[in-house]
């Protein structure tokens, strides 16, 4: 009975009952919740400075400008999911949306310019004049999905030079004092020292002019040179030189070009994520054939069946391999950095897809067998479903007739 008594006093000493009779807390219990919910008032009305640096400095990154942030901003930031206490502004800073701290300060481009794929002919001078612009704008990479990209003549890719072997190349290199970055070119067809004038880096509002000599045939790339050079590319400063062999490429009936690259996106509107794209086991948002996700898919890529077809391919990377594969088609010729398979090698052999590590280039011909509908991949598949996909169309695209 003595016993049954002082469990009585320890209860009756250490539950509080509320208005609930089912509600029962200890006191132990209640002061675990008073101070759990006083340090959420403490996160609602205390600044944390380290938050507002945070902020601040993915705003810089995005290209956008940081507001002054009240006292509390911080606080409305902090995640206190632990808690179940949310708002709009905890989510968006969770989520890396920065659209409630600094908006951006252009509008949102959620329609892309489709990109002709077609070859401009090679121009029969020997000495040719080329001016890149570097631009950074906000251009759409997929349907509703916007980047601040860094590019050559406005377009990720920049534009395709197609010159002889032999050729001079007479470059002039702008940078706009409205940028905000230093910017380079470094064309891998050249022949010249990192270092010297042609491959440095210049400033806003700087110019340069430099020559080099097309030396070598083949499909190249050229891109931004200026550290940190990854992000560069992968913020679309990259494009494709096109140096015909000793007495040319024989005539066919379609020429296109196709660049691979992926992009690493930062917040809608932002800059592309150098962190993303710089992971030893770098995943991409999208993989896209000349800068846009699915625009062949969208738009097929019509030819003639049973004409001679050529495509120049350049791998730009900066990161991710390609397996170049036309679904339905052999490829009859490929001219893979130097190497050459002939439609008249004696094995009879050809090609299904054309590996290419990041900038490599293939020229690479083929004929349709009828009409109908002929997907244009990387045979990577992963990357299928992130934009690396168009169609080839062929005749009226309907094999029954």
């Amino acid at each position: 009975m003595q016993q049954e008594d002082k469990k009585m006093r320890y209860f009756n000493q250490n539950q509080i009952s509320l208005a609930t009779p089912s509600l029962t807390f200890t006191k132990r219990s209640l002061y675990s919740l008073v101070g759990m919910f006083s340090l959420i008032i403490s996160h609602q009305a205390n600044a944390h400075p380290e938050h507002v640096n945070i902020l601040k400095e993915w705003c810089s990154e995005a290209g956008r400008t940081a507001p002054t942030f009240s006292s509390d901003v911080c606080s409305t930031c902090h995640n206190t999911s632990n808690y179940k206490f949310s708002t709009a502004n905890k989510e968006a800073f969770s989520t890396k949306n920065l659209d409630p701290f600094c908006p951006s300060a252009n509008p949102t481009v959620s329609v892309y310019e489709w990109r002709d794929p077609k070859v401009p002919p090679v121009s029969s001078s020997r000495v040719h004049n080329i001016e890149l612009v570097a631009q950074e704008k906000q251009i759409a990479i997929a349907a509703g999905v916007s980047q601040q990209l860094w590019t050559f003549n406005g377009t990720a890719p920049g534009p395709v030079i197609r010159v002889h072997l032999g050729d001079t190349i007479r470059v002039h290199l702008v940078n706009p004092a409205t940028n905000k970055l230093s910017h380079s070119v470094d064309f891998h067809a050249s022949e010249m020292a990192w270092n010297m004038g042609g491959m440095t880096s210049i400033k806003p509002g700087e110019e340069k002019f430099f020559e080099w000599k097309a030396n070598y045939a083949g499909v190249w790339m050229y891109h931004c040179g200026t550290p940190p050079t990854l992000h560069h590319i992968a913020s679309g400063m990259y494009g494709m030189v096109i140096v015909e062999p000793k007495g040319g490429l024989a005539p066919v009936d379609h020429e296109f070009a196709l660049v691979q690259s992926e992009f690493y996106t930062g917040s809608e509107g932002g800059i592309t994520s150098l962190a993303r794209a710089a992971k030893g086991n770098a995943s991409p948002n999208y993989v896209v054939f000349n800068g846009v996700a699915f625009q062949y898919k969208d738009h097929p890529i019509e030819v003639a069946t049973g004409k001679k077809v050529r495509f120049f391919v350049l791998n730009a990377g900066p990161s991710q391999d390609s397996a170049f594969h036309i679904v339905g088609t052999i490829f009859n010729r490929v001219i893979k950095e130097g190497v050459q398979l002939s439609p008249s090698n004696t094995g009879g052999y050809g090609s299904q897809a054309v590996d290419l590590a990041p900038a490599q280039g293939a020229i690479i011909e083929l004929t349709t067998a009828e009409d109908g509908l002929y997907p244009i991949v990387t045979h990577a598949f992963n990357y299928v479903g992130l934009g690396a996909m168009g169609l080839l169309k062929s005749g009226d695209g309907d094999p029954s007739h």
